[in-house]
């Protein structure tokens, strides 16, 4: 494990492909970066298509204690961020629904706040009790309408490419959301919290014609491990947020 006095940054990119093509080309490109420092930890992920724009930025940061939470898509012209304080969350969206007038929204939380981003740490920390069967509920941010859904975090079967991959499964507890996008799966080393692949939910989206959002289920295959023990050894991390 890396000692947390030091500062270190680990950068890693993926292909993401959409799984509901019958197309083998890659839709996405990931790149990953994470940086763990005596204060906290700090992640980006930014996705992009053909050329250099960013479709999509995320990021978390962990610092003195307080976590934040920020995604982008310029091409949707769309902001929105959510600051934490306890289990009480300020959310924040500029949007074309908003009419580009930043809209505060506060929720109370029944557990630990994730994003899809946050994932990957939540599951490092709370990696023994997965490892050993246990269940964790976390409270998933839908930062583009405001809202919070409950998921159910634990072992997952291994399927098709994931061969003897340790596997997580995130699920939404709500039926209709269950029925809608299914499990989100992370695959990892099975011996060390490497991330190695996620099959799932994925984070840039679109708008159809109709208005309503254009949401991508494909898998995410990563060229080199996504080393999780970062979000071990940064101890603001063990005082409020993904605990």
């Amino acid at each position: 494990m890396p000692s947390p006095f030091f500062e270190q940054t680990s950068h890693q990119t993926a292909l993401a492909y959409d799984r509901l093509q019958h197309n083998p080309r890659p839709v996405f490109a990931l790149h990953h970066s994470m940086t763990a420092a005596p204060d906290g930890l700090h992640l980006t992920r930014v996705w992009r298509a053909v050329g250099d724009e960013a479709l999509a930025t995320e990021t978390v940061h962990w610092q003195h204690g307080m976590l934040q939470m920020k995604a982008t898509q310029p091409t949707l012209a769309e902001t929105a961020q959510a600051r934490m304080e306890g289990r009480r969350v300020q959310t924040l969206l500029t949007s074309h629904r908003t009419n580009a007038v930043p809209r505060e929204r506060w929720l109370d939380l029944p557990y630990p706040a994730v994003t899809l981003a946050a994932m990957p740490l939540f599951i490092a920390q709370h990696w023994d009790a997965l490892r050993a069967g246990e269940t964790r509920l976390a409270s998933y941010l839908v930062l583009k309408v405001q809202r919070a859904a409950t998921v159910r975090v634990e072992r997952a079967e291994s399927r098709g490419a994931a061969g003897n991959r340790w596997v997580v499964g995130v699920t939404p507890t709500n039926p209709l959301l269950r029925w809608i996008f299914g499990s989100t799966l992370y695959e990892l080393h099975p011996e060390r919290p490497e991330l190695l692949a996620i099959d799932g939910l994925l984070d840039p989206r679109d708008l159809k014609p109709n208005g309503r959002w254009r949401e991508y289920l494909g898998r995410i295959e990563f060229a080199d491990p996504v080393d999780l023990t970062p979000a071990l050894a940064a101890p603001a991390l063990h005082r409020r947020g993904l605990t």
